[in-house]
């Protein structure tokens, strides 16, 4: 009952992880999802600190507080969920109101609370019995890879109120199967409690609101005079809403020369952002469609087969279809979006959606084009995302596999004799997307073998947009004069063609000077490329699947002048950018060494030769260096795992459940035969260290390789491709614990807090390495760590494990 009990306060754990990078990612921003995963680190890292602080405790209430932690944790959980709706936390004030900091602390502190008491419980289980160290852990992680598939069905499935009813239920169980039954009578009164818990839970969770940022998409469309919220609902991956909005009028980039009236609009957002409109009128009467930046490629193509790439709320697939498309495929990656734009939301749409000449694919758009051999003349990659003010930096962290090299890579090879592709993307001062996309498709351009890629490339510019033409074969003059007949002909600027001429540069939204033309020039010639990018204010190198943070500009030369702007600016965080994430950031590792470590290092310099009488200085300090590194190696394997198959997998969401399942599932599993290697335990980090190296150089290919298989094949391939490498990293913490069972027991639960406070610090670490080198270094790094914890294993800690196998 244990282990079932072990495994179900895990599973909820897991699922409550989850769950707040969901919260995060819908009320704050994705860059708070992220934080999300630090959270029960901490708590688990602060709950190794009271187990070895005060050891007395446990040893006079034994297992009695096992079940006691888990009903605190199921509480608290609870609690939890309705303080971070109700904290008056606003993060674009951190750095004009000095306040908002308790705020921020407060905000990202009360989540830890509940994780503080599961660790009590989790930690405690192994404190009391290390001898069975095998078996707690392997149940602690195949619970937890329960709570990761849980996460993606069910009732969890709908919303965190869904997901908050499920981890109440695992709490309770934890609770009734921990908690030694002393009697009958008592066990039915737990029980019952449980019971009545859940259904309060059940009733209360739905009327719990989310608190969104007021400077989301979201809550700003609402505020307008005439708006109504249509329609909310969620899934695995997302909320998405629909706004019918009377004074809506949006079209990026809509020529001035348009002086008629938009059409009907509703708003369409997901996770409360990335606004996109859905507008209500049909193909023929979409007429402003063709005084919009991107009609430009229809003066060039004739009744064109399109592909449009997240088409949001249809607004390319109308003008494509008001421009006498011969058929169009529509990819979107969220079913609930399509399910919507397609059925309850149709009319709303235009009905572009359901007309017969359009093909909706929904899925992911690189899984998609792996799969189908189809060429097109015109792939269009949407203005699906909001704009962001590049000074705001909380976007870093968002992965996009819709922008790097390999996906343009793909566009290109989908393209028929003669095809284009085209991208827009908004226009920043100082410039930095519409950069980046263009280094980005000049990079595949040359990955498809076009050599000289000068007479391959148009752009053309208009106050909020920059609209990005590119062709395998140079362009033709014909086609070049029709580019410069609408650019004349709408007041559009001509940021580059292969022949502009100076004089017809900056004509009608005139800029001190044409740095895209400048700027498109220099990425153009070979010989300039690795200078331009070195003298942008903002980094606007490509990005790639390995590197695929596209809203990642920071350099860190803009510090000294960010500093100097902070509270004198308007913009976003006060335009501190990603210095604010890193605040966010720093947040977690001061929490954790005051929490986790502080404690931990005076206890041991004051009673160390209390614990265990030989003052083992050296030895203390290699068990906290050798649980310190699993930690962080663990961690610097789960996060690039995740976040590279996000591309095999389609959503974070789904590359979350799916690997965190295959993770700890399979650790779990190596726990629990690591008793039975014997001598080959201490061959198993070696291992791993040899096995990060094959990963972190050979994932991408196979990820490659498998792209083009529905999404029901592909998961059980992650699943095998993580299954070897999980099954090793379930080995190396049962067997230290062993050791220091052996050895050391009072330094166990000194193991318990170092591995957690590891896991903490390489969340950021991690995260950091991605950024500025890709996920394969971090996964470099994660074997490296593995190969220093196995130098300090195999000197001090391997011989107790070669004993016979304990009982589990």
């Amino acid at each position: 009952m244990r282990y079932a009990g072990l495994g179900a306060l895990s599973a909820a754990v897991l699922l409550l992880e989850i769950a707040l990078t969901r919260i995060y990612s819908v009320t704050q921003g994705y860059h708070f999802a992220f934080l999300a995963v630090s959270l029960g680190l901490l708590g688990f890292g602060a709950s190794g600190t009271v187990l070895f602080v005060v050891p007395g405790l446990w040893r006079r209430a034994g297992h009695r507080l096992l079940g006691t932690a888990a009903l605190l944790f199921t509480l608290t959980a609870l609690g939890s969920y309705w303080a971070v709706n109700r904290i008056p936390f606003d993060a674009y004030l951190l750095v004009l109101q000095p306040s908002m900091l308790l705020h921020l602390v407060l905000f990202y502190l009360a989540p830890v609370v509940p994780f503080f008491f599961a660790g009590l419980a989790l930690g405690g289980a192994l404190t009391l019995e290390p001898g069975k160290a095998a078996g707690l852990y392997g149940a602690n992680l195949v619970g937890a890879g329960v709570g990761a598939v849980l996460a993606l069905a069910g009732p969890a499935a709908r919303g965190p109120a869904g997901a908050l009813a499920v981890v109440a239920v695992l709490g309770l169980v934890s609770w009734i199967t921990l908690t030694p039954a002393s009697s009958v009578g008592r066990l039915a009164l737990r029980a019952g409690t449980a019971v009545a818990l859940v259904a309060l839970a059940w009733l209360l969770l739905p009327s719990v609101e989310l608190r969104l940022s007021p400077y989301k998409a979201l809550p700003q469309v609402l505020r307008q005079e005439g708006s109504e919220l249509a329609w909310t609902g969620w899934n695995a991956i997302s909320r998405v809403d629909v706004v019918k909005a009377d004074g809506l009028h949006q079209a990026p980039g809509l020529s001035f020369t348009y002086a008629q009236a938009l059409p009907p609009q509703s708003a369409l957002t997901v996770d409360g952002d990335n606004l996109s409109t859905l507008t209500a009128t049909s193909p023929e009467g979409a007429l402003f469609t063709a005084h919009l930046p991107s009609a430009v490629a229809y003066q060039i193509l004739k009744q064109p087969r399109v592909l449009v790439v997240e088409p949001g709320g249809g607004l390319d697939v109308l003008t494509a279809l008001h421009h006498g498309a011969e058929s169009v495929v529509a990819v979107i990656a969220n079913p609930l979006e399509a399910e919507l734009l397609k059925n309850r939301f149709s009319a709303a749409a235009g009905g572009v959606f359901i007309d017969p000449d359009v093909e909706l694919v929904v899925g992911n758009p690189r899984a998609y084009l792996a799969r189908d051999s189809g060429s097109f003349d015109l792939v269009v990659v949407s203005l699906r995302d909001a704009f962001r003010p590049i000074t705001a930096g909380a976007y870093s962290l968002g992965e996009n596999y819709v922008y790097t090299r390999e996906a343009f890579e793909q566009y290109l090879r989908h393209l028929a004799p003669g095809g284009v592709l085209m991208v827009t993307r908004w226009v920043q001062v100082p410039p930095s997307e519409g950069l980046r996309v263009a280094a980005t498709v000049v990079e595949a351009l040359k990955g498809v073998g076009v050599r000289d890629p000068r007479d391959s490339i148009a752009a053309v510019r208009t106050l909020q947009t920059l609209t990005l033409l590119a062709k395998i074969e140079p362009f033709t003059p014909s086609e070049l004069d029709g580019v410069r007949r609408f650019a004349r002909s709408q007041q559009m600027d001509i940021s580059y063609l292969p022949d502009a001429d100076p004089e017809e540069l900056n004509r009608y939204f005139v800029l001190p000077e044409e740095v895209y033309f400048t700027g498109l020039r220099r990425l153009l010639d070979p010989r300039e490329r690795k200078d331009f990018y070195r003298d942008q204010t903002f980094d606007v190198s490509p990005t790639s699947d390995n590197r695929p943070f596209f809203f990642h500009f920071f350099r860190w030369r803009q510090v000294p002048a960010v500093l100097d702007r902070l509270g004198k600016d308007w913009r976003p965080f006060g335009g501190a950018g990603f210095l604010v994430v890193m605040a966010f950031l720093a947040v977690s590792i001061v929490a954790s060494t005051a929490i986790i470590l502080a404690p931990l290092l005076v206890r041991a310099r004051r009673k160390r030769e209390r614990l265990d009488g030989d003052g083992d200085t050296e030895g203390d300090w290699r068990v906290l260096v050798y649980f310190f590194a699993l930690g962080l190696a663990f961690l610097w394997l789960e996060l690039p795992l995740m976040q590279r198959f996000i591309l095999l997998l389609d959503h974070p969401t789904y590359s979350f459940g799916v690997v965190l399942f295959s993770l700890l599932v399979f650790s779990g599993v190596g726990s629990l035969l690591s008793p039975r290697l014997g001598r080959f335990r201490k061959w198993a980090i070696p291992a791993l260290g040899v096995l990060a190296l094959v990963y972190a150089v050979g994932t991408s290919s196979v990820v490659q390789a498998v792209l083009g298989l529905p999404l029901v094949a592909r998961i059980p391939v992650a699943v095998a491709i993580i299954a070897p490498l999980a099954m090793l990293m379930g080995v190396p913490f049962p067997s230290g614990i062993l050791a220091l069972q052996r050895r050391r027991p009072a330094l166990v639960p000194w193991a318990w807090g170092a591995n957690g406070y590891a896991s903490v610090v390489g969340s950021v670490v991690g995260a950091l390495i991605a950024l500025t080198w890709g996920f394969s270094w971090v996964m470099l790094a994660a074997g490296s760590v593995y190969l220093v914890a196995w130098a300090v294993f195999y000197r001090s800690l391997a011989a107790a494990t070669l004993e016979p196998a304990e009982q589990i």
